[in-house]
């Protein structure tokens, strides 16, 4: 059951500092979570194959989500502080929270969209090898070399070639042909320079990476199977120590990696034997150890058979080969708890204090807390929801 009075006391903070995940861009990645997930493979019935208007990728931050249609078109809701959603935050609704939000799915203006990538405060979508950004840029995420936030679809030259984008707190990340490069606050360390100074324009912080992870203050990659990270460490979320690592540095005890979650103050790897192996903060039980206090190195999650992994404030979420949905930590339990859902999962996403999944038949279901719109079906509330509702989007 939900501990809804911790929800009360965490989400002002939780909803202006988590970051959402997109898929790897290793191994099949391009499917779900924004990020929130990353993917190998996936469950049997892509709603990619299917006629009509479907959903074909869904990505959740913080408290806004994004999914890309099979036309390509982007769709945005949920919390529109700095225009995250595409629209205007002085021209948008109010919502239960008593800020500006979107409550139903708005379609963002840019060519057509070939994948998706979610920051705190920003969005990312790539189409072809072009890249587009809006929302948040007050220091420099975007990494044109610019401090100005933008409602509309901004292409951002600088990072042209990209095949996958992620954001985290005031930071985003990219790749290209294996290289990592990073531009934002640095405030965690987390860009990878060896400081933590202000970066407006990109900084490349790795090559020969497979997969990105982009976390709330830290950042990922895989290289050769080997997971490399930076930024804080609060909480063991890179290595045994509780030092900042401004610089990659290898986790110990993680190999044969081939997809990450990133969340706050913990992250998860998807073994390439579709196991995962999670560590950093265990608070809420977000490693999966039915535990649920301090923090810890790498460790085995039980459930077999993964294929994509998706990490938040607190909590965790998989998707097996049955197309089951699977989560654990705040606002579940300290050991993986299957999703009730009306059909099969191809998709999933994490945000702070909702979830979402994108079904075989090309819907999207989120739940959680709406008080921002986050379930995209035209209603905000300060209820928590457990039982998944069906956002409007081809409907």
């Amino acid at each position: 059951m939900i501990d809804v009075m911790r929800w009360f006391a965490v989400i002002a903070f939780a909803c202006t500092a988590a970051c959402g995940f997109h898929p790897g861009f290793g191994g099949g990645g391009g499917g779900g979570g924004g990020s929130d997930a990353s993917t190998v493979d996936g469950p049997p019935d892509s709603p990619a194959d299917a006629a009509g208007c479907r959903v074909v990728e869904i990505a959740a931050s913080d408290s806004h989500t994004c999914a890309r249609q099979n036309d390509g078109t982007v769709w945005c809701w949920g919390y529109d502080s700095r225009g995250q959603t595409g629209v205007d935050p002085n021209a948008a609704q109010t919502c239960a929270s008593g800020l500006a939000c979107t409550e139903t799915p708005n379609q963002v203006a840019m060519p057509a969209a070939t994948a998706l990538g979610l920051g705190d405060q920003n969005t990312c979508a790539l189409s072809g090898t072009d890249v587009y950004c809006w929302g948040a840029n007050g220091v420099g995420e975007f990494g044109d070399d610019t401090m100005t936030d933008s409602i509309t679809a901004r292409e951002i030259t600088a990072r042209a070639g990209a095949t996958a984008i992620q954001g985290g707190y005031n930071v985003i990340c990219s790749v290209d042909a294996g290289t990592v490069s990073c531009s934002g606050a640095n405030e965690f360390s987390d860009i990878g320079d060896g400081s933590n100074d202000e970066r407006l324009t990109l900084y490349t912080a790795l090559t020969g990476a497979s997969v990105l992870g982009k976390g709330y203050q830290d950042t990922c990659a895989i290289v050769s199977g080997n997971v490399m990270c930076w930024g804080s460490n609060d909480l063991q979320e890179i290595d045994n120590s509780t030092q900042t690592r401004a610089s990659p540095t290898m986790v110990p005890g993680v190999a044969n990696a081939i997809a990450l979650a990133v969340g706050y103050q913990h992250a998860c790897a998807l073994l390439s034997d579709h196991t995962l192996s999670c560590w950093g903060a265990d608070a809420s039980g977000q490693l999966g150890d039915n535990m649920t206090t301090g923090s810890r190195g790498p460790g085995a999650v039980s459930l077999p058979n993964v294929v994509q992994v998706a990490a938040m404030n607190e909590h965790t979420c998989a998707l097996d080969t049955s197309g089951a949905m699977w989560c654990w930590g705040f606002q579940y339990t300290g050991t993986p708890t299957q999703v009730t859902l009306p059909a099969k999962v191809s998709q999933i996403a994490a945000g702070s204090f909702h979830d979402c999944a994108l079904l075989v038949d090309g819907t999207v279901w989120c739940w959680g807390y709406d008080n921002y719109g986050q379930y995209g079906n035209g209603t905000t509330s300060n209820n928590v929801v457990e039982t998944p509702v069906q956002a409007s989007l081809c409907m």
